[in-house]
This record gives C-alpha cells, sequence and structure tokens, in this order.
C-alpha cells in the first residue's frame, strides 16, 4: 500500500509514513535473518551496485557544502538512505510464491484510478481542488499519472480479451485523461519513449513472425514522435540552466562532486532560457530541472557513473533473465530515464514520484532477480 498511498494520501509528509513501516519490516527481517540478506546482496548483482550507490551517496555527504543547519540536513539524508535501503530488503521476504510485481501493479493502479476519477469529476464538475496529495503540483501528477497509465496500457495489451484487460483498459483511460488534463510534455516523452523501447522487445520477440512489419512500422512512428517532443523540450533552452550548473564543478569538483545533498541554484542569462523561463515564471531556478545533471552536481561524475551502471545492471539483468514482467519493469525504467532528462533534483529522499517511478522496479527487479536464484 505504500506506492498506492502516494496517490491518496493528502500530504507528502503522510505518504511517507507507510515507507518507515515498510523500511522497518525490512529491518526485522534482517535482524532475523542476516546471512540471507546478505545472500541476496551476493547474488543480486542490482542490489549490489545499489548498496554501493547508496554507500557512495552517504559518504559524500562528508563533503557537503550547504548551509544553516546542515546537522539537520545529513541527518535527514542519512535516514532516507537506511529507508531506502532496507525497504529494498523488505521485498527480499515476500513469499516466493508471492507474485510481488503483479500486488504492487494492483495496488499502485488502485489508487492511482481512484485518484483520477476524483480529480476528473472535479474537473468536469467545477469544484473546487480542496485535496492536494499527489496532485500539489501539477507536473509532478502527470509524472505519477504518466507511470500509471505505462502500467496498465502494458497489462492490458497482455490480457487482452479478458475482464482483467478491461479492468487494465479502464485505469488506462482514467489516467490518460489526467494526463490531458495537465498536458506535460515532459510525460508525453516519457511514455513515447517508454513505448518505443516496449515495440522494440515486441519486435525482438516476433523477429521470426510475419507481425514484425508491424512492429518495425509502429517502432518508427513513436520514435520520430518522441524525437519531435524532445525538440520541442528542447527549444525551451534547458540547456542554458544545465550549462550553468555543470560550469560550477570545474573548480576541482568534477570527479566526486558538492556533496549530496547540496542544492544547486543555476544562473543563467535571462535571455538565454527565455522560454523556459516564462515557463518557471522567473529567472531563478532552485534546480536545474534534471536529475542527471543534478546527480552529477551532487555526486560528480564518479556518482553518476555508478547510477549509469545501475540502470545498464537492472536493464541488462531483465533482458536476459526469465523474469515474467521483464518488459514492463524495463519500460517503466526508460520512462523514468527519459522524465528525469527534464525534471529531477535528488534521487534519495522520503516518498516522492522517483519512488514510485525509479525506485519502486529497482526492488521489484532485485526481487525477481532473488527468486530466480533461488529457484535456480
Amino acid at each position: 500500500m505504500t506506492f498506492a498511498g502516494y496517490f491518496l494520501i493528502t500530504s507528502r509528509q503522510g505518504s511517507a509514513i507507510p515507507t518507515y513501516f515498510l523500511a522497518l519490516t525490512g529491518l526485522v527481517g534482517m535482524f532475523f535473518s542476516p546471512i540471507h540478506v546478505l545472500k541476496q546482496i551476493y547474488v543480486s548483482r542490482t542490489l549490489r551496485v545499489l548498496v554501493f550507490f547508496l554507500l557512495y551517496l552517504v559518504l559524500s555527504l562528508t563533503w557537503y557544502e550547504g548551509s544553516g543547519d546542515t546537522t539537520g540536513v545529513l541527518k535527514s539524508v542519512l535516514i532516507d538512505a537506511i529507508v531506502l535501503f532496507f525497504a529494498c530488503v523488505a521485498f527480499l521476504h515476500v513469499k516466493r510464491d508471492i507474485d510481488l510485481t503483479k500486488l504492487a501493479i494492483v495496488l499502485v493502479l488502485l489508487g492511482a484510478s481512484i485518484a483520477a476519477l476524483v480529480l476528473l469529476l472535479i474537473e468536469i464538475l467545477k469544484l473546487p481542488l480542496t485535496y492536494t496529495g499527489a496532485w500539489n503540483v501539477w507536473g509532478v501528477a502527470a509524472i505519477a499519472f504518466g507511470f500509471a497509465f505505462l502500467v496498465s496500457v502494458t497489462c492490458a495489451l497482455r490480457y487482452r480479451a479478458t475482464w482483467e484487460g478491461i479492468l487494465f483498459s479502464t485505469v488506462a483511460l482514467l489516467c490518460f485523461g489526467v494526463i490531458v488534463l495537465i498536458n506535460s510534455p515532459i510525460v508525453y516523452f516519457g511514455l513515447l519513449a517508454a513505448l518505443v523501447s516496449l515495440s522494440f522487445a515486441a519486435l525482438w520477440e516476433a523477429r521470426f513472425q510475419r507481425q514484425s512489419l508491424f512492429w518495425v512500422f509502429l517502432s518508427g512512428v513513436l520514435m520520430i514522435l518522441s524525437l519531435q517532443v524532445f525538440n520541442e523540450l528542447m527549444e525551451e533552452k534547458r540547456s542554458a540552466i544545465w550549462a550553468s550548473t555543470l560550469d560550477s564543478l570545474f573548480d576541482g569538483k568534477l570527479i566526486v562532486g558538492a556533496g549530496y545533498p547540496t542544492i544547486s541554484a543555476p544562473i543563467t542569462n535571462c535571455v538565454d532560457a527565455e522560454a523556459f523561463a516564462s515557463i518557471n515564471g522567473s529567472c531563478v531556478f532552485d534546480h536545474p530541472h534534471n536529475m542527471f545533471v543534478s546527480t552529477i552536481y551532487q555526486l560528480g561524475l564518479s556518482g553518476f557513473l555508478i547510477l549509469f551502471v545501475l540502470y545498464l545492471v537492472a536493464l541488462g539483468g531483465l533482458f536476459e533473465s526469465r523474469i515474467e514482467h521483464r518488459w514492463l519493469l524495463g519500460g517503466s525504467l526508460v520512462y523514468a530515464g527519459a522524465v528525469f532528462l527534464f525534471e529531477g533534483q535528488m534521487l534519495v529522499s522520503n516518498m516522492n514520484y522517483v519512488w514510485l517511478i525509479f525506485w519502486l522496479p529497482i526492488f521489484l527487479i532485485v526481487r525477481e532477480e532473488s527468486r530466480l536464484s533461488s529457484f535456480g
């Protein structure tokens, strides 16, 4: 219910509470069976890289360059990293005969469908929006509903011509209605990028069949559309604030970064980023609006390389495995990566959309790698 609650609980602090219970479950499980957890770290390549990334992130706290209550900030980040790790460990202690990925899909889509239905009714009836929850920032809400749409569409195609397929299609329509209502180009690009990856996956599986021509055509159309949206986003001159952020690293911080969670405040000429400034509302940006640029700024090229390896290991493990939901999980990571190109500030924090679109697929991949290693 941790991830379903993200759509329904009315505050970010409130939505973080279930993650603490999830982490507590992992902590208790590790207390009673530490050898089991250590074994899973050994057998799961994704978990090994994740642990290494979190250790490097915690190490970077020692050169954090923040001001004000630095002790409080560092304590908060340390807690967030610990919660993230033990939340992942909790997934390893679920009974192995339970399809945890399918259970997570059902719960997330349940929360998303209820939230989408309420939001659409509010819009249709022109009622005041007194509930916030995941909708507090429209762009962030669109990212969450985009993830739910991707999951529901993938499941609808898998279970087509069944009652499950009808339910998943209904959820997809509700989420798509919210996406259109918010009208976020970032989400459109993320969805198109994910659908390109899924169409290539379908092409690979049907490569010796007649229908492969259809998937070639569909892949080409989706690639053209995704490139068009990408170009529209780049025309907003976001690269100006990315360059401003990265330029500040050349003063001896390029390798290890400024330390997590140092906040970068990009300084740029209004003319250079005029289009994006009009969207942002001012020429003052509180972060680069790019998760990868933020990661390089905070953790340097070293931290970015570890994150890149985490992506490669997770995706590579999916494509060469027998994991039942591998295309769904792979498409979710592609969606997250595409969104991160134009949004994001901190990879590790309390419950937010990053948990939903990035860490949840990572946790499920770790879980599936663990199950496969145990079954042979």
